[in-house]
């Protein structure tokens, strides 16, 4: 009687195909993706029912099998094995130091607050201060 397949198994596998349809650029066929992997694989033997068991949704490989996933699809181990970590759903603001590519669309926004009075400029700065979760600035009249 075949294992069933769970939650955990059946996401795996679907982030499984698609970091290697990101690495290889078109999905691979499971003949295909197991010689791939036993190319790479430099450990105990892989059964190809097994890997094909990953590809399926019904089992998450090893951690010595994760190994060799990860070295050549290039993806990180936490996100190949459970998915995205929780701080990824909730990014944290970046610091200030921070530094962005400048793009057309900051130069101009620059240049709209740049234009505005000293009261609204100040409100301006007020409000990103609040966003970005710092305390407020005392103003400079």
């Amino acid at each position: 009687m075949p294992k069933p397949k769970n939650e955990k198994s059946i996401a795996f596998s679907k982030r499984l195909k698609h970091a290697v349809k990101n690495t290889v650029g078109r999905a691979l066929r499971p003949q295909e993706f197991i010689r791939e992997f036993q190319l790479r694989h430099h450990g105990e033997p892989v059964s190809n029912q097994a890997i094909y068991k990953w590809l399926n949704g019904t089992v998450i490989p090893k951690s010595k099998n994760m190994v060799t996933l990860v070295e050549w699809l290039k993806v990180d181990e936490h996100w190949l094995r459970y998915g995205p970590s929780p701080s990824a759903a909730n990014p944290q603001a970046p610091s200030r130091d921070t530094k962005y590519p400048l793009q057309q669309e900051t130069i101009e926004l620059a240049t709209k607050i740049e234009s505005l009075s000293p009261n609204d400029r100040h409100m301006m700065e007020e409000l990103v201060d609040r966003l970005y979760g710092g305390p407020p600035k005392p103003r400079d009249d």
